[in-house]
């Protein structure tokens, strides 16, 4: 059997035919959608009755293409499906922005960065303790000292 094609690589090497098979039909399956998604922005108007709608309005869909379009577009699943994602594109949700890191690790390592400052706090907070702790035993010292002093001249 001779074939008029061939598939190849960028190096010219044949390439495998099950992937240009996969690549061609999710590149296909894109498209048709995107195309749906364009009929439906350009010519379908919601809430109105189908008895407006039913010409088909591209040369490029059959009158029946165009009637089970409709049907999709209206059924109960769909309409629901459209409603929660028109709710969901409104909402304003965080984005991600902390790369490789979950969510989770960012807010532990937030967690343990929050207990070594709180430690640095209180290990601040005794240091300072510390020096009034010392300056106050040299004031006793430098009274007793000049108490001893005054006794001494007395």
């Amino acid at each position: 059997m001779e074939k008029d094609y061939d598939f190849v690589d960028p190096e010219g090497m044949p390439a495998n035919l099950m992937v240009v098979t996969h690549f061609c039909k999710e590149s296909l399956q894109k498209k048709l959608r995107d195309w749906r998604c364009w009929l439906k922005n350009h010519y379908y108007i919601e809430g109105v009755p189908n008895d407006v709608l039913v010409k088909a309005p591209d040369k490029r869909i059959t009158q029946g293409g165009w009637e089970l379009l409709l049907k999709f577009w209206e059924s109960e699943k769909k309409v629901t499906e459209a409603e929660r994602n028109k709710k969901n594109r409104g909402e304003d949700r965080p984005t991600h922005t902390l790369g490789a890191k979950s969510i989770a690790r960012h807010n532990q390592d937030e967690i343990a960065k929050t207990e070594i400052e709180a430690m640095r706090a209180r290990e601040k907070e005794m240091k300072e303790r510390e020096k009034v702790r010392e300056r106050e035993m040299e004031e006793r010292e430098k009274a007793r000292d000049r108490e001893m002093e005054a006794r001494e001249k007395a």
